[in-house]
């Protein structure tokens, strides 16, 4: 039978190695990118929210030059996930 100081060790040591792991995944899923990030310098819309309320005028090419013409360009990005290529809307 474990006494108190054997189970107090054995939670700290569990919730150490669950701390590992979630900053672990932490760091394996924030340097992760997709083509169209790695392609456009990271600053692309990823969710149809980031299109809206004018959200389309806050992303541009690393030129500087704006990256859409207007919302629905923006949105197209979106769902086709990159593949329609900003200011285009003509599938790659």
């Amino acid at each position: 039978m474990m006494n108190t100081t054997a189970y107090r060790s054995l939670a700290w040591a569990v919730a150490f190695l669950a701390w590992v792991t979630l900053v672990y995944v932490a760091i394996i899923l924030g340097s992760s990118q997709t083509p169209a990030q790695a392609q456009y310098g990271g600053g692309v819309p990823t969710t149809k929210e980031d299109c809206q309320n004018n959200g389309w005028t806050t992303f541009h090419n690393p030129d500087g030059s704006p990256m859409f013409n207007n919302q629905g360009d923006c949105l197209s990005f979106v769902v086709t996930h990159g593949k329609n290529e900003p200011g285009q809307n003509v599938p790659k």
